[in-house]
């Protein structure tokens, strides 16, 4: 009895704590969608050269696109003329970052890794477009074929291309108020609420379950706690905001905010339905590319990290309880309610089945697919 009132008071307790950070993240996605057109997007993402390798890494951090619904964004973008490096870039950091995923780590983990996060994304992308740069540089005019299919599974329907269709110029402050309330707690809300609350739940599992001090098992630091994030993440679909109270709950069991930090940038950048699309639309070496690169970026920026929290002095200690202040503890109440009637709505209206059929496409699609090998 005591464990499932802990459990859910956790729940409740990290619900609180990420409600206000959730809302804004919405609302600042629902901004980024509304004033930034695609046409401007696809103009920097259309070099060849490091250069746009960097711009597209850079405009993808902010992006609210989730890991499915990124790869439908990037197929259209590359029949656009977007090269195959700036799109191996922007595939990176626009799932392991984004507006309210950010805000979420600066709630629950404070500003250190709010900073660091996407800095690491941002490397893991950078690292991939220059191998994409130099291997697939020949590649790019023998896939004027796959660029025609731009079907997709299930999970992603046309949710992606979605967030880039509406670039016109709509005048009026009221009518654009709207298409950003639409777009953050409607289309960006329905992409995140299931996740969010599996991620919750996890996150309760974890501080139920886990013992209290894991540095006992040799899972405090170093290569094996690191790899075994990885082995968790990569090939189930977690996406950026739904993984940070889960990497806020094992750090408080006492794994190493680097070993939590590979977890937050493999988890949502991979996923067996988005490899296997990407396999059949960009080919075989573009995805081993992909691949290496967020676990080489993972790992590596994991290890810098905590090297830098031990050279700094700095400990990255998660807020896993609400402000004693009466005015920041009465805003998170009221943020936590209207982020369970936002999760009610959307539920309603068809969010949990359709996270329920991701789920279950991804689990089916781990035991029984495997990648298309062709190039």
């Amino acid at each position: 009895m005591e464990l499932i009132k802990l459990f859910f008071f956790s729940i409740w307790e990290i619900f609180q704590l990420l409600a206000p950070f959730m809302l804004i993240g919405l609302l600042l996605a629902g901004m980024i969608h509304v004033f930034i057109p695609r046409y401007m997007i696809q103009r920097l993402m259309g070099g060849k050269g490091l250069l746009s390798v960097i711009t597209s890494a850079a405009l993808g951090i902010p992006l609210p696109i989730c890991s499915c619904a990124v790869v439908p964004v990037s197929i259209e973008l590359h029949r656009k003329g977007a090269s195959k490096p700036s799109i191996m870039s922007f595939l990176i950091t626009t799932p392991e970052s984004g507006t309210d995923s950010i805000m979420i780590t600066w709630g629950l983990l404070g500003p250190f890794m709010a900073i660091a996060r996407p800095i690491a994304s941002f490397f893991s992308a950078l690292l991939a477009g220059f191998f994409a740069v130099g291997l697939l540089r020949d590649s790019d005019r023998n896939d004027s074929s796959k660029q025609e299919d731009t079907s997709c599974t299930d999970q992603c329907d046309d949710r992606g291309i979605e967030s880039f269709d509406d670039d016109e110029n709509h005048g009026g402050i009221f009518l654009s108020f709207k298409r950003i309330l639409s777009y953050a707690f409607k289309k960006m809300a329905d992409e995140i609420v299931f996740s969010l609350l599996v991620g919750l739940l996890l996150a309760g599992l974890i501080i139920i379950a886990f013992p209290d001090n894991l540095a006992m098992y040799g899972l405090e630091k170093g290569i094996i706690p690191m790899l075994i994030m990885l082995a968790a993440s990569v090939p189930l679909y977690m996406c950026a905001s739904a993984s940070t109270p889960i990497a806020a709950a094992l750090i408080v069991k006492g794994i190493s905010p680097g070993a939590a930090m590979v977890f937050l940038l493999a988890g949502p950048a991979t996923n067996v339905t988005t490899i296997t699309m990407l396999t059949r639309q960009f080919g075989g070496r573009f995805v081993q590319i992909y691949l290496v690169s967020i676990i080489a970026g993972a790992l590596i920026s994991g290890y810098v990290f905590d090297y830098l929290l031990l050279l700094s002095g700095i400990t990255i200690v998660p807020t896993m309880s609400m402000d004693s202040h009466s005015i920041i503890g009465a805003f998170q109440w009221v943020s936590a309610l209207l982020l369970i009637a936002l999760m009610i709505w959307r539920f309603w209206n068809g969010a949990a089945r359709t996270g329920l059929k991701d789920l279950s496409n991804n689990v089916f699609g781990l035991l029984r697919k495997k990648p298309d090998s062709k190039a």
